[in-house]
């Protein structure tokens, strides 16, 4: 029966892939890094680095930023920990919290519609008009808000610095996409734990802190980063988007997947 059923679904990755040439941290932290640590036979590389084998396996390390590619936050990335305590927060989501039945909003009709250096705001009524067609978001359900911004802008340098540097240097153009505080408010009385989004940053180019405090002290963990989001319907999906275990952590680097039953329509790209 779990075979049958795992036969019939496909997997999409969400993920973005991790290398020096792509966009991956905050213009401000540490950028993705690699290091080649043992090779099948000992050579020197171009700019002279000798690389050792120590036996015939290859191995590498890399220094990253808990909050690089596709990642999760976690409620201490927003607020420290006494002061998580005090609110009555976990430092900790449940894992089971990054995982289940997904709602996938389409919000791409706000991209780049804000003026310079402002991120435009998803309105509640994105979510309202998905309900009138899908049904009522339930409790315990993955809210995915499709913004368009990933899928557009996330390309290798150097395209890619619009990702997320254009802004720092200059404010002459619209930012990414963000849920407007209605719309956390409205995802939250629905019972929202985990909300995911193809954007840089669940928080605004022009306020980055707010959302994310509001959507913490609202119960909420945040995805942000993710692509492929337009391969996935509006509902049937399952989302997959697990943190490493790592003490007293921020958030994760994760590999996001939905698990997507052959027999769904997918979304409708051009819509």
């Amino acid at each position: 029966m779990i075979q049958d059923l795992w036969t019939d679904m496909e997997c999409i990755d969400l993920s973005v892939p991790l290398s020096e040439e792509y966009p991956l941290n905050w213009p401000s932290l540490p950028p993705f890094r690699k290091r080649l640590l043992n090779w099948f036979k000992e050579y020197t590389e171009p700019n002279g680095v000798q690389v050792p084998s120590r036996g015939l396996w290859y191995t590498q390390s890399f220094e990253i930023d808990e909050h690089t590619g596709t990642h999760v936050d976690f409620p201490s990335h927003s607020f420290p920990f006494d002061e998580l305590k005090a609110l009555g927060l976990a430092e900790e989501p449940p894992l089971k919290s990054f995982a289940g039945p997904a709602v996938v909003i389409d919000a791409r009709a706000c991209l780049d519609q804000a003026p310079a250096g402002i991120s435009p705001r998803i309105p509640v009524e994105v979510a309202e008009t998905w309900e009138k067609k899908h049904g009522p978001i339930q409790s315990g359900e993955v809210v995915l808000l499709n913004s368009g911004y990933f899928d557009r802008y996330f390309a290798p340098f150097p395209e890619g610095k619009h990702l997320l540097q254009d802004f720092l240097d200059r404010s002459d153009r619209p930012g990414w996409p963000v849920p407007s505080d209605d719309l956390l408010q409205f995802l939250a009385k629905r019972g929202t734990c985990h909300l995911g989004i193809s954007s840089p940053s669940l928080g605004a180019l022009d306020n980055n802190p707010g959302p994310h405090q509001l959507g913490v002290k609202l119960g909420m963990t945040f995805a942000e980063c993710l692509i492929n989001l337009h391969k996935l319907p509006p509902r049937g999906a399952l989302y997959v988007g697990l943190p490493l275990k790592i003490a007293k952590q921020s958030g994760s680097p994760v590999r996001a997947v939905a698990f997507v039953p052959r027999n769904l329509g997918k979304e409708d790209p051009s819509r």
